[in-house]
């Protein structure tokens, strides 16, 4: 039971902040393309938060209405995540025909 304890902790303080994590730090980035990496990053995370939620519903750490509830979540999450990815890709297709505006010349105080 201890060990399952310890795992509950891990899990909670470091798997649930691996996605907003990346997304930060890829956001802080001085391009696009590296910011979609960590955007990659990103999405990774959620399968892996995605893993740990069944291991732990299946080792009875979660209810099933916890599991349901956090899994739709993630994927919601993840949805999200590719959306934003497809933008940036297609941003990166329309600065290259048009000319790309300096990445240093946006506003830094976005949060997306």
């Amino acid at each position: 039971m201890s060990g399952q304890v310890g795992s509950t902790g891990k899990f909670r303080n470091g798997r649930l902040q691996e996605a907003p994590a990346n997304i930060a730090e890829g956001r802080r980035q001085t391009s696009e393309k590296e910011f979609g990496r960590f955007l990659g990053y990103a999405l990774n995370s959620s399968s892996e938060l995605e893993h740990h939620l069944i291991v732990a519903r299946d080792l009875k750490v979660i209810s099933e209405s916890t599991f349901v509830s956090l899994v739709s979540q993630t994927i919601t999450v993840r949805k999200m995540l590719y959306g934003l990815l497809r933008r940036l890709a297609i941003s990166r297709t329309n600065s290259t025909r048009k000319g790309s505006v300096p990445r240093e010349s946006r506003s830094q105080n976005v949060l997306l």
